[in-house]
């Protein structure tokens, strides 16, 4: 996202509706500062490469997850 990092825009997206699921997709999940921000949320991650196999799997079990656990 060339003007806007993840954060920025998951911040955004609980402002408007705060029980919105998010799965951040990331080639750079070592970096501390991302790692922890998605720690102290208790947010769901996917590391790059993925197969869209992968990606639906996820995708899926985060929909399916009981909304009052977690997100």
């Amino acid at each position: 996202m060339p003007k806007r990092g993840g954060r920025d825009v998951f911040e955004a997206i609980r402002t408007v509706k705060p029980s919105t699921r998010v799965l951040f997709s990331t080639g750079y999940a070592s970096h501390s500062e991302q790692a922890r921000f998605i720690s102290e949320y208790g947010l769901e991650m996917i590391e790059k490469p993925y197969t869209p196999e992968t990606l639906c799997r996820r995708v899926e079990a985060l929909l399916d997850r009981d909304p009052a656990v977690g997100q």
